[in-house]
């Protein structure tokens, strides 16, 4: 093709045809020669001659229509003029991106959706096959009893043993420590010493100042406590200094509780119940340090004779009762002492009463309590228990009959 006048050819070589401008002067159209390096173009001048850039983005040539903007800006023409020759391609690669994004969104939800009722799909399958083999007839099984045992994989075996490891060390630490302790209380207060007992008495028990003229010798510690105003730690300063009095370094032999209080319940201190539900409370940790402290008050040089009593109240006829027990137990340890509430009428209760008072003159205060008596001569008392004659349940039944 030989061009006129009015035109000339130009080769581009490995240059996108969007360098390729149109002016004022220029029209630039493509030819049909093309060669190794590029197609041809030609460039007429004349008439503006509208560019079709509907297949813009399928050209291997094509340029982003933002870069082309910036490019043209950077070659000096004008917004009018950039906005004529590349304003469509623009639009129409907007619309093309959009387009593609929301098929790209569509795919993506109908492939989670797929994916979900496959899933569904399968759980149905999978449950339908479980129940199908559970209630399938198994001939071998219908004449073998045999229990289940439980799988137990490496770890929950690894754990076991490990548990029971330091329960065992955990032992010998306490007993190791326990063993020192009786090593130091026998140095500091020497091998023959006779470990006094103390005993707790509430003022809100009915004619507690009574009640210590009933004790046995100078070896039982009294102390009477403030039902109201005090707290565990006066409790435990009480202790501590009642036997630091009696002698230096030494321990109570065992404690005696009287308090009041009913089956399955007893009150140590005003707003403080004590019950196996109480025992086992966050907010009740003092009651918990209370009896931790009351147990290391405890001689362990004689751990057989080692014990807190609890009478008062008869704690232990129910099933709540007998259940605090072991509680308060647990809860003094690593400290060896024996928890009990005897009731008084039975043969431990009497036991327990002669390790701290005078039989006779105790079941005497416990008769008068309930009265006005404010004292009572318990020498003529007792000379008159001995001396009055052994009635039969038979002459006091006459007695009753006669006075009605």
């Amino acid at each position: 093709m030989i061009p006129d006048k009015k035109s000339r050819a130009v080769r581009m070589e490995k240059i996108p045809k969007q360098f390729v401008l149109s002016s004022d002067r220029y029209i630039i159209t493509e030819t049909k020669a093309g060669g190794l390096l590029g197609p041809k173009h030609t460039c007429h001048h004349g008439n503006h001659v509208q560019e079709d850039h509907s297949n813009a983005l399928h050209d291997l040539d094509f340029m982003m229509p933002a870069r082309v903007r910036e490019v043209l800006e950077s070659e000096g023409l004008g917004h009018k003029v950039i906005d004529k020759t590349i304003g469509q391609s623009e639009k129409v690669h907007k619309s093309l991106h959009l387009h593609i994004a929301e098929q790209n969104r569509q795919g993506k939800r109908s492939k989670m959706s797929k994916k979900t009722k496959d899933t569904e799909d399968k759980s149905v399958k999978f449950v339908t096959r479980r129940d199908k083999r559970e209630s399938r007839r198994k001939p071998w099984t219908e004449h073998t009893a045999s229990a289940k045992q439980p799988k137990e994989d490496g770890t929950s075996k690894l754990r076991n043993v490990m548990q029971d490891e330091i329960y065992n060390v955990r032992s010998e630490i306490q007993k190791t420590k326990w063993l020192s302790e009786q090593h130091m209380e026998r140095l500091n207060v020497g091998p023959s010493f006779n470990s006094p007992r103390v005993v707790l008495v509430s003022s809100k028990v009915p004619k507690y100042a009574i009640l210590q003229k009933t004790f046995k010798d100078e070896r039982i510690l009294p102390i009477v406590y403030d039902y109201e105003a005090w707290t565990f730690s006066d409790l435990i300063a009480a202790v501590q200094q009642k036997l630091e009095t009696y002698k230096r370094g030494c321990k109570a032999k065992s404690i005696l509780i009287i308090c009041q209080g009913g089956p399955g319940y007893m009150y140590l201190l005003r707003n403080c119940v004590v019950t196996p539900q109480k025992m086992e409370k966050k907010s009740y940790h003092g009651l918990v340090e209370f009896w931790q402290e009351i147990g290391s008050c405890i001689s362990k040089l004689t751990p057989e004779e080692a014990a807190i009593h609890i009478m008062g109240c008869r704690l232990i006829e129910n099933d709540q009762g007998r259940r605090l027990l072991p509680i308060i137990q647990k809860h003094i340890l690593p400290n060896i002492a024996k928890v009990e509430s005897p009731i008084e009428d039975t043969e431990l209760g009497k036991g327990v009463i002669e390790l701290y008072f005078r039989h006779g003159r105790y079941i005497i205060w416990r008769t008068n309590q309930t009265t006005n008596i404010t004292d009572i001569d318990f020498e003529a008392e007792e000379q008159e228990i001995e001396e009055g004659p052994i009635r039969s349940w038979t002459s006091l039944a006459g007695n009753v009959s006669e006075e009605d």
